[in-house]
């Protein structure tokens, strides 16, 4: 996936649905996350069915859709997710509480594209942040590393009730670059490629999950860096 540079800057945030009755959508707005307008161009990406399981097993395929867009400047990576959802929940509500295990939207990023080293970042519904640096795949998490991530969420319907049908959430992220590790140059210059992955992990009766993935895994394993899609700076 190309990224864009942009030329100047706005600053948004995740606002109340008002299209309904009162109550009947929350704002979960934890941070304002400067976007990017004017001249930039954002790519954008679906993430389908992707198997996330060894072929000929019998995981289901996630039936909602979900899109991501991204776009860069000299300080920054911007993803926007945006999920269709007819139930929107979570029950963790702390920093780096294993919301990979619920719903989550996550971002994998292997920066200098070594295919060994790798940053992860995921934002649940309740905008609650897990971020962490392996050093090698599945070894030695190191949850203590702070991404500098900024986000804000918005889900449209009511979050963590059953009872109704919502429609669904989005996420807006802002990863400093300088926060992740191996980057090969602060800012990226055009032509660098990293490796990364997009995913989206729903519980739609909040006991089975069900996975999506930008770039196919074939392995039942969202970290299978190999697997990896390139992403490619561009001006």
């Amino acid at each position: 996936m190309p990224a864009s540079t942009p030329a100047t800057q706005t600053t948004a945030a995740a606002t109340e649905d008002t299209g309904g009755p009162p109550g009947s959508s929350r704002d979960r707005t934890r941070a304002s996350v400067p976007t990017r307008s004017g001249s930039a161009t954002i790519r954008s990406c679906a993430l389908g069915d992707r198997r996330t399981s060894s072929p000929g097993s019998n995981q289901r395929r996630t039936p909602t859709s979900s899109t991501a867009r991204l776009t860069w400047d000299d300080e920054a990576l911007y993803v926007a997710f945006e999920s269709e959802d007819p139930d929107v929940w979570g029950t963790f509500r702390n920093r780096d509480d294993p919301i990979y295990t619920q719903e989550a939207v996550e971002i994998f990023i292997d920066a200098d594209a070594d295919g060994r080293t790798y940053d992860e970042i995921e934002v649940s519904p309740h905008n609650v942040v897990f971020d962490a640096y392996f050093p090698a795949r599945r070894q030695g998490m190191d949850l203590s590393w702070d991404s500098g991530l900024q986000s804000a969420v918005k889900v449209n319907g009511t979050i963590d009730d059953a009872s109704d049908r919502d429609k669904g959430w989005t996420v807006e992220m802002r990863i400093p670059f300088a926060r992740l590790h191996s980057v090969p140059h602060v800012p990226p210059q055009p032509g660098d490629r990293w490796r990364f992955n997009l995913y989206r992990l729903e519980m739609p009766d909040r006991k089975n999950a069900q996975g999506q993935a930008y770039s196919p895994l074939f392995v039942g394993d969202f970290h299978a860096v190999d697997r990896f899609a390139w992403l490619v700076f561009d001006r």
